[in-house]
């Protein structure tokens, strides 16, 4: 159980890390495709660690003046744990950066309605709504 937590919280600063940035004077649109990515993101991933399947979800509301609000879910063994983040973001081309309240900073890729988003083997698509 304590490794499951452990990858939780790995994964909510992953996410948090994703999807907090300063804003840039590019702002909050996809120059590449002209698509906005101001709007609500949903994603969900399932990952098996020591045959025990881990289920994330993530909803992120990323807002015009660049900053984000996102609740992370994680649920494994009949056990679920939520956080709750806020952050900034700044898109530059098809790159979104997000950088955490602590100052560490993570990328993910725009690719029309999609942010993919990749760290230590784990992979989020997270869909336009």
């Amino acid at each position: 159980m304590k490794k499951l937590n452990g990858i939780f919280i790995i994964l909510v600063c992953l996410f948090a890390l994703s999807f907090m940035a300063c804003p840039d004077s590019g702002g909050s649109s996809d120059s590449s495709s002209g698509n906005s990515v101001v709007g609500i993101w949903e994603g969900t991933t399932t990952i098996t660690d020591y045959g025990i399947p881990m289920v994330f979800s993530a909803s992120f509301n990323l807002k015009a003046n660049n900053t984000f609000t996102a609740v992370i879910t994680m649920s494994a063994m009949g056990m679920t744990e939520t956080q709750n983040e806020n952050g900034t973001y700044s898109v530059s081309g098809n790159t979104i950066t997000f950088v955490d309240s602590y100052g560490d900073a993570f990328d993910g890729k725009i690719s029309g309605k999609t942010i993919t988003i990749s760290e230590d083997g784990i992979t989020l698509v997270l869909h336009k709504k």
